[in-house]
């Protein structure tokens, strides 16, 4: 019973433990995004000059008497001169084209908005004026999402559905409202973020609850009829550099799991861990490194009814190859001297670690995973539809993963826990992704393990798995002018 319990109680499904979040089983079934088909053009702000004395030379400066700016509908008027500040702070400076062009790219490059400049004629003579138009996209999204990422007992098939905007009060605050449902389980979660400075600090708020109905189905011994789950989590993110490659966050995890059999709670988790983590994510000539370490820390003091450490550690390299090929290592690892609680331990098999076996079907207190990729368009496909071929790619893949439980866990058994039966998965397999509309996308992925794992699956499975998941959004995000109104001086 202990066993089933780490499968179904575990906190992170192996999707967030990539990116090392305190209760990703809350997050959307979302595929990560493909980057395929035609990609939208990086908006560039452009400084257009208008004068009659024609500054047009980059080097030729001029002075900057005033500004003003339009066009701003979604995000308001005090937001928008927080993140002008940059220029701002330069009225009455003596600039040149370049200059302007620097600061309105460092303006685009930390505001959810975007800028155009124009210089013009001033209310005097001799005066040069700086026009700003505003450009926003409208920041409403609704993604309907569905996979096969559930668990025995509670449903393999999921949908879900996600509501968010990035401007809820018109300050660049996020509110993010999600439901996920399979057939005997249901997942609702709100989150809300808002910015604290113009490099991109913020706080965020998440409450998360969960409601299980077991499948009495299953022939498992004192199988457990009903769970719940309920979760808060403050955060803070702040990038420590102005191109964001190094970010540090923190949060605090106060979470309340329940299980319940025959009106009885047999089942009582109170964990509350303390997070602190570094974030690395830099593109390169040769691809882009993303390294994402974190220690978690539990305290009895906190108000919890266990103590324990453990450290997380997420290496993702892309090697980007002619010909729109590329090659993806991935690496992943928990550490813990301690005997963990099933909600806090390390997950291997299912989607986004060891494909080709269930969900987290090995949860143990520490372990590491490692995967390769290789994707390639798919051949001869440019001959019958290039406009396919262009939004369609194979990957090859090979996963590798191991977790082991404390000797001082009480699941642990002397001659059996530690047997490679009970700590090892592997697998290949190869699959597709896909990006056929800006408003769809997906993968499937088939998945053959290596190793027969039917001796500790909670119902029988095939020695393959189709692991598959399709995001659809449904509304249209492209930065316009919004607003035609009245012009805001600065």
């Amino acid at each position: 019973m202990s066993v089933f319990f780490a499968w179904t109680l575990n906190a992170s499904s192996a999707n967030a433990q990539l990116n090392i979040q305190s209760n990703p089983v809350f997050s959307t079934p979302i595929p990560e995004e493909q980057q395929l088909g035609p990609q939208p053009e990086k908006f560039k702000g452009q400084v257009t000059v208008e004068k009659k004395a024609d500054p047009s030379e980059p080097s030729k400066d001029f002075t900057m008497d005033s500004i003003e700016f339009e066009g701003n509908q979604y995000y308001n008027d005090w937001t928008v001169k927080r993140y002008l500040k940059p220029l701002t702070e330069k009225k009455g400076d003596t600039l040149t084209l370049d200059e302007l062009q620097a600061v309105i790219n460092e303006i685009n490059s930390t505001s959810q908005f975007k800028v155009n400049a124009t210089l013009e004629d001033g209310d005097k003579d001799g005066e040069t004026k700086v026009h700003l138009d505003v450009y926003e996209k409208q920041p409403f999204q609704v993604s309907l999402t569905t996979d096969n990422q559930g668990r025995p007992g509670m449903g393999f098939y999921r949908g879900g559905a996600n509501v968010s905007t990035d401007s809820l009060l018109g300050f660049g605050d996020k509110l993010t409202v999600n439901y996920v449902g399979a057939s005997r389980s249901h997942r609702f979660a709100v989150n809300y973020a808002f910015p604290v400075n113009r490099r991109g600090g913020n706080f965020n708020f998440l409450y998360a609850h969960q409601d299980i109905h077991y499948d009495p189905s299953l022939t498992l011994r004192g199988l457990p009829q009903f769970g719940r789950d309920n979760v808060w989590i403050p955060g803070f993110t702040q990038p420590l550099d102005k191109k964001k490659e190094w970010t540090l966050y923190t949060n605090m995890l106060f979470r309340q799991v329940t299980i319940n059999r025959g009106g009885r709670r047999i089942v009582a988790a109170d964990p509350r861990p303390w997070t602190v983590g570094l974030k690395f994510d830099k593109p390169d000539g040769w691809g882009r490194t993303i390294v994402d370490a974190a220690s978690i820390q539990n305290f009895r003091w906190f108000g919890t009814d266990t103590q324990y450490w453990r450290g997380k550690l997420v290496v993702k390299r892309i090697f980007v190859l002619p010909h729109k090929q590329k090659i993806v290592l991935r690496a992943m690892g928990q550490y813990t001297p301690d005997a963990l609680p099933p909600v806090q331990q390390f997950p291997i098999g299912g989607t986004y670690t060891v494909r080709g076996y269930t969900e987290g079907l090995i949860t143990n207190d520490r372990g590491y995973f490692l995967s390769a990729e290789y994707y390639t368009p798919v051949p001869f496909l440019n001959r019958v539809s290039p406009w396919l071929a262009d939004r369609t790619q194979l990957v090859g893949f090979y996963d590798f993963g191991q977790a082991w439980l404390d000797t001082s866990n009480a699941r642990f058994v002397p001659g059996v826990s530690s047997q490679p039966t009970r700590t090892l998965l592997t697998s290949a397999g190869g699959g597709v992704r896909y990006r056929l509309t800006p408003y769809l996308q997906g993968f499937c992925d088939a998945g053959f393990g290596l190793l027969n794992r039917n001796n500790i699956e909670l119902v029988s499975q095939p020695t393959a798995r189709i692991h598959f998941g399709i995001r659809s959004t449904l509304l249209r995000q492209k930065f316009k002018k919004r607003d035609s109104g009245d012009f805001e001086s600065l």
